[in-house]
């Protein structure tokens, strides 16, 4: 047990030193830093890509939403990638504006593969574009959003990650949730990291990436790790309320085995090998701390019987089954295992 004390015990403070960590970085969102100056004064031509697979009922908003961006309407393209679609997604496409390239391949179905797929084409045809954005199908973007990535990209910036927000906070607890984390995710992860010069993470839409420094390989591996990490970070909490959980039972199972906290029972000269015969409760308690589970049970159970035992959640069916195997004992009341004119409880 003393090892296991010691596993779960190195894991909160692991845990709690990464949150440490977190809130410090967190403070800095809370400093107003100048602008950095420009290394360069020019408005540049970007590329917008669109991944999509079966997005035909919403492609075609995001589309307009870029058309109508507050920029040059020469120096941005807008690419759609229809990656294995069965629907309407590129018809609708092309007739929103935009140009549409179609990839069949099933088995390579992700966002990083189809992007992987696309630049390879833009690298092979040195297209002249300064930097490319990448969206959502479902996303709508802001008329503001290339001017201010471009002051980005003047500013000596290689990738940058947009702000992104829910188009409808108030419709539901659910969409509130995902407004409130992204709200703080911007706020203390994102600004709070480039204040101090790190960098931040890549949410998977809405964020820019210079051209001619990006290696077509790592945009796989940039969705790939994303996802990695939020998952280990997540299973490192999980595994260090499992490890309590296991310590709290197998300490359990270690009384029961111990006879540690048990008292003894007599059966006066009655011999017991094995426990059969009727089953019976009568007017039983039991509580977890103060916690009341069963408050004054009295049933049966025939020998050969088959018995369901049905309730909801926290309404003592597994109690029952722990007090009949003495893995507890009862409060007040009693329990009898009956066979002939013995009772053990």
């Amino acid at each position: 047990m003393e090892y296991l004390y010691i596993l779960q015990q190195a894991l909160v403070w692991i845990i709690t030193i990464f949150w440490i960590y977190q809130m410090a970085i967190s403070i800095c969102s809370l400093i107003k830093l100048k602008d950095k100056p420009f290394i360069i004064n020019k408005n540049h031509k970007f590329m917008a890509i669109i991944p999509a697979h079966n997005e035909e009922a919403v492609v075609a908003d995001l589309i307009e939403s870029l058309k109508k961006q507050d920029y040059p309407k020469e120096l941005y393209d807008i690419y759609v990638i229809a990656d294995n679609c069965t629907d309407n997604t590129a018809k609708i496409a092309k007739e929103a504006g935009a140009i549409v390239y179609e990839r069949f391949d099933e088995s390579k179905k992700t966002k990083g593969y189809a992007l992987d797929w696309f630049l390879k084409q833009k690298i092979k045809e040195k297209a002249s574009y300064d930097a490319f954005f990448v969206f959502d199908a479902d996303n709508i973007v802001h008329p503001d959003f290339i001017k201010n990535m471009n002051i980005k990209l003047c500013q000596g910036e290689d990738v940058v990650q947009g702000y992104r927000d829910i188009k409808n906070p108030t419709d539901s607890w659910i969409t509130a949730g995902y407004a409130i984390f992204y709200w703080t995710m911007h706020r203390f992860y994102h600004l709070a990291r480039y204040n101090l010069g790190l960098s931040p993470l890549l949410n998977g839409t809405g964020f820019m990436v210079k051209f001619d420094v990006i290696k077509v390989s790592s945009l796989i591996a940039i969705f790939m790790y994303k996802d990695r990490l939020f998952t280990s970070i997540l299973y490192l909490a999980w595994t260090e309320r499992q490890l309590k959980e296991f310590a709290l039972s197998a300490e359990r199972i270690f009384e029961v085995i111990d006879h540690s906290k048990f008292k003894l029972e007599h059966y006066g000269n009655k011999r017991v090998n094995e426990l059969s015969g009727k089953i019976e409760f009568k007017n039983v308690y039991f509580k977890y701390k103060k916690d009341s589970v069963l408050k004054g049970v009295s049933f049966n159970i025939e020998p050969k019987d088959t018995v369901a035992i049905v309730g909801k959640s926290g309404s003592g069916k597994t109690t029952i089954v722990n007090l009949i195997s003495k893995i507890y004992e009862v409060e007040h009341g009693c329990l009898y295992h009956l066979k002939q004119a013995y009772s053990l409880s």
